[in-house]
């Protein structure tokens, strides 16, 4: 279990509580505990045969009766659904949602690094596909095509995006949480100069009197041996 998404508790079938990080169950791992953390329950999603999250907060019996109700209602019309399958979906929804309350370059950078970088590569997709193992391909494959910065601002916006469609019950976890740029070259060769002995190292002094350190002065110098 990753303790930076909590301990998802199975309450029974089609009832789920989220334990937030902070909770002491998503330590112990404890049934029942009385807490407020929310619970998530599965209902028909808007394709057939597939399913949606739903989160609810309160008591167990009010997420019981939540599942109840929407079950009954079987699944919602294509046209009214509220919660779309697929990342481009998820993004176009939190790019609507969060304009009023993010800075316009905040929304204007993530935007644009998720059309460039994340939407061609992970895009169509559903949300269900979107692991961990596809997502740290996708960041290797786009560092190879990107600069660094670029595709650290793609990451970020990844990430905020999937953890906002775990807030909003669409996905049970975030796979991006964690996942880190590998170091940079220049930062490796730091870290293995650093490790290396200093009698293995080559030196970068000449002996006294040799060539090299009687020519140092090039061009103000005349050539070496050449009389005045």
């Amino acid at each position: 279990m990753n303790a930076r998404r909590g301990w998802r508790e199975t309450i029974e079938p089609g009832i789920y509580r989220t334990h937030r990080v902070a909770c002491a169950s998503s330590v112990d791992h404890r049934p029942g505990r009385r807490c407020g953390c929310s619970f998530q329950v599965v209902v028909p999603g808007a394709r057939p045969g597939a399913t949606r999250l739903v989160t609810v907060a309160g008591t167990v019996s009010r997420a019981r009766a939540e599942r109840d109700r929407l079950r009954g209602e079987g699944r919602p019309e294509l046209s009214a659904a509220v919660e779309p399958g697929t990342l481009d979906e998820l993004a176009g929804d939190y790019l609507r949602a969060k304009a009023p309350t993010l800075a316009p370059s905040t929304v204007s950078v993530r935007e644009e690094a998720y059309r460039l970088r994340v939407s061609p590569a992970l895009g169509d997709l559903d949300l269900a596909e979107i692991t961990r193992q596809r997502v740290e391909i996708w960041l290797a494959e786009t560092l190879g095509t990107s600069s660094r910065h670029a595709a650290g601002k793609a990451l970020e916006a990844l990430r905020v995006m999937l953890k906002v469609a775990v807030q909003w019950g669409r996905l049970p976890d975030n796979p991006a949480t964690g996942l880190r740029l590998p170091k940079a070259p220049r930062e490796r060769h730091r870290a293995e100069r650093s490790s290396t002995p200093p009698s293995s190292r080559p030196s970068s002094m000449a002996p006294a009197g040799s060539t090299s350190s009687r020519c140092s002065g090039w061009p103000a110098r005349p050539a070496c041996g050449v009389a005045r």
